[in-house]
């Protein structure tokens, strides 16, 4: 086969990728789990046959042109991955709440939305180790909100949005149904356990010593340190036993040498403390340095005035005279 004709296959298969991508996102809403399954079926045809032409140009084009192609391929195989997960789904959904068919009116989506209260709530642009927070946050205010619909909650998940997690949602329309679709398009791509937990070791480890009795960075040092310890627990890791003791001796490690006096004067001889009582210990300490005043820092300047007594004067080594020193 020729290069041109294979050229002129690919250009034509991928005008009905598109051309199919195009419809099913106008229609998904409308079509019912075995519909959805025929239209499932046209995606994996045109991914069989896509993967046979770009086989074929790989084996006929020049070493300068691979790259291309390469890229190429991978791109039309991402948008084809991606509607492949929006229709599996679409059909989970739909198995799971019985529904056979869900009447929606996807052109005028945009039309249709209401303006909501403003709610305060994080953004979230695809950094995964903001997931968790993003994730809790969102769920307290908005997710678990028995008041809001479906696509209310869409409308203010779209809202919050940025970046490359934007764009995994963009294209859904705003429906009751597409909600849950976007939450778990959003948790496929960036809850990933073991990451997560990596970036959380590397902010523990990486929190900022304490330089000096100051109550504003022992309460740094504590947010931090109970932050970390709050995302651990949400990953179902609690930390107990040995790993309690270990994150307690780190902690502890950051202390500088004056608060790390008072926590070791406040121990038992014997007992090994938990990093529950150490937190607890810098949060009172932290309260004693700001009721008396500590931790900020202040500039005398004292001069220091000798008195040396010669005979039965007095003499003054700051003006060198002899003299009364009232």
């Amino acid at each position: 086969m020729k290069v041109k004709a294979c050229l002129n296959q690919k250009k034509a298969i991928i005008s009905s990728l598109t051309r199919l991508k195009n419809k099913t996102l106008e229609d998904i809403n409308e079509l019912d789990s075995s519909e959805l399954k025929i239209r499932k079926n046209r995606f994996d045809t045109i991914g069989e046959v896509l993967k046979t032409i770009f086989d074929n140009l790989f084996s006929l084009a020049g070493d300068n042109e691979i790259e291309d192609y390469i890229l190429e391929k991978q791109e039309l195989f991402d948008t084809w991955e991606e509607m492949l997960i929006l229709l599996d789904r679409r059909v989970s959904h739909l198995n799971k709440t019985n529904k056979n068919t869900e009447v929606t009116h996807t052109r005028n989506s945009d039309s249709t939305e209401i303006k909501l209260p403003t709610l305060s709530l994080p953004t979230f642009s695809g950094v995964i180790d903001e997931w968790l927070t993003f994730s809790d946050l969102f769920q307290a205010a908005v997710t678990n909100n028995q008041n809001l619909t479906g696509a209310q909650k869409l409308q203010y998940l779209k809202g919050v949005l940025k970046g490359d997690a934007q764009k995994i949602v963009q294209s859904l329309p705003i429906t009751d149904g597409n909600f849950q679709i976007a939450w778990d398009l959003l948790k496929e791509r960036y809850f990933h356990k073991r990451e997560i937990l990596s970036s959380l070791m590397k902010k523990l480890m990486n929190i900022s010593p304490i330089t000096c009795e100051s109550h504003a960075q022992i309460l740094r040092l504590v947010d931090s340190t109970k932050e970390c310890v709050r995302l651990l627990e949400t990953l179902d890791l609690k930390v107990e036993g040995t790993a309690d003791i270990i994150l307690m001796f780190v902690i502890q490690f950051k202390l500088d040498s004056t608060t790390r006096g008072w926590w070791e004067r406040s121990l038992d001889s014997e007992k090994i403390p938990s990093l529950s009582e150490l937190l607890k210990f810098l949060s009172n300490h932290a309260r004693s340095l700001m009721t008396e005043g500590y931790g900020v820092k202040r500039n005398i300047s004292n001069k220091k005035v000798t008195l040396v007594a010669s005979g039965f004067q007095l003499h003054c080594t700051y003006c060198q005279n002899n003299h009364n020193l009232n």
